[in-house]
C-alpha cells in the first residue's frame, strides 16, 4: 500500500519527503516495522524545531509550534485515519500508525526540552485516535460500547476521557475511526 501522506497533499508532502510509514507496513504484532521513509519527515520537523528555539523568544516559539504541531496533526489525522474506507486498517497497519504517532510527538519532546507536557498539547487530536486504533480487547469494546451505545455526551466524554485519555474528539470522529478498523463489527 502507498503511503497515504504521500499523495493527498503535495504542498505539504513535498516538504515531508516520505511523510508516512505506511509504505512499508509488514511484520506481525509483535514485529512493527516503521518505514525508513518516515524518518526525513521526522529529521526536518526536529531540524526545524530547533532552529526556531534557537532564534525565537519562548513566547514566539510557542505560538509557532502550536500552529506547526496543529496543522501537521490535522493532516496526518485526515489522511491517515479519518479518509480510510471502513474496515481498511488492519492490525498491523494500527499498531504502525500509533508508533509513527509517537514518534511524530517524541520528536517534537527532543527538539523542544523543557517545554514539559505542553509539547503534546497540539497533538492530542491524532494521539487519541492513535489510541482508538491501538486499543486491545476490553478496551476496545468499551470504545465501541460507548461510541456506538445512546449515551448522553456527559457519559461518553467521562468514558472517553478514561479510555483515550481525553475528549479532544468528536463522537461522531471517534465512530470514523473504529469503523476503518478491519475488526469492527458495526
Amino acid at each position: 500500500m502507498r503511503g497515504t501522506l504521500l499523495h493527498t497533499h503535495p504542498p505539504i508532502d513535498s516538504d515531508l519527503p516520505g511523510a508516512s510509514s505506511q509504505g512499508d507496513v509488514s511484520g506481525s504484532q509483535s514485529d512493527i516495522l516503521i518505514s525508513p521513509t518516515l524518518l526525513p519527515a521526522l529529521s526536518i520537523l526536529s531540524s526545524h524545531l530547533n532552529a526556531l528555539r534557537r532564534t525565537l523568544s519562548r513566547a514566539n516559539l510557542n505560538s509557532i509550534y502550536r500552529r506547526i504541531g496543529s496543522h501537521l496533526n490535522t493532516h496526518i489525522l485526515q489522511r491517515a485515519i479519518l479518509y480510510r474506507r471502513p474496515r481498511e486498517v488492519t492490525d498491523v497497519e494500527r499498531k504502525a500508525l500509533q508508533r509513527e504517532i509517537e514518534l511524530w510527538v517524541e520528536t517534537c519532546r527532543l527538539a523542544l526540552p523543557g517545554a514539559g507536557g505542553r509539547v503534546e498539547v497540539p497533538w492530542r487530536r491524532l494521539v487519541q485516535a492513535g489510541r482508538v486504533l491501538d486499543a486491545d480487547d476490553e478496551v476496545w469494546m468499551r470504545i465501541l460500547k460507548a461510541s456506538f451505545d445512546d449515551v448522553g455526551l456527559e457519559e461518553w466524554e467521562t468514558r472517553m476521557a478514561e479510555l483515550v485519555d481525553g475528549v479532544e474528539l468528536s463522537r461522531e470522529e471517534i465512530r470514523m475511526i473504529a469503523r476503518t478498523r478491519e475488526d469492527c463489527p458495526l
